[in-house]
């Protein structure tokens, strides 16, 4: 915490988690498990160094950007119809899994999510900029 403590009253330093969608409402679809504990435990994280500013003074603002369906390299594939690794794994290479009747019913899901709510990843980086420098 030295590095966040300034002696002066007017600044008050920020530390900024990304986080997601998934973390805000608090959601988890089928086999995306791990991906939303990690989302999750941003939250937790966040919640917690909330608490444990409120005992220095001048403490650090916690702040959770939590975007949605970002033009990533996940989605990009996703979006184009592609498998992914974990869908490849778990149908083409092994077309007997038991899991392939549920997973790709949800891949349309998901493929029909990105479609429509897809956005810019250069939204994020905007976004954690005014966070950084923009105090309020």
């Amino acid at each position: 915490f030295p590095l966040l403590k300034r002696h002066d009253p007017a600044f008050r330093a920020r530390i900024v988690n990304v986080g997601s969608e998934v973390s805000l409402c608090q959601v988890s679809a089928g086999f995306a498990a791990p991906y939303s504990a990690s989302k999750f435990a941003i939250e937790g994280y966040s919640t917690g160094l909330r608490q444990e500013m409120m005992f220095i003074d001048n403490p650090a603002h916690i702040v959770v950007i939590n975007p949605g369906a970002m033009e990533t390299p996940m989605n990009i594939v996703g979006n184009k119809g592609e498998l992914n690794a974990f869908m490849l794994e778990h149908t083409v290479h092994c077309p007997d899994t038991e899991w392939e009747h549920a997973l790709r019913p949800g891949q349309a899901v998901a493929h029909n999510y990105i479609q429509k709510n897809m956005r810019p990843a250069i939204l994020v980086a905007e976004a954690v900029f005014k966070a950084v420098h923009f105090h309020q």
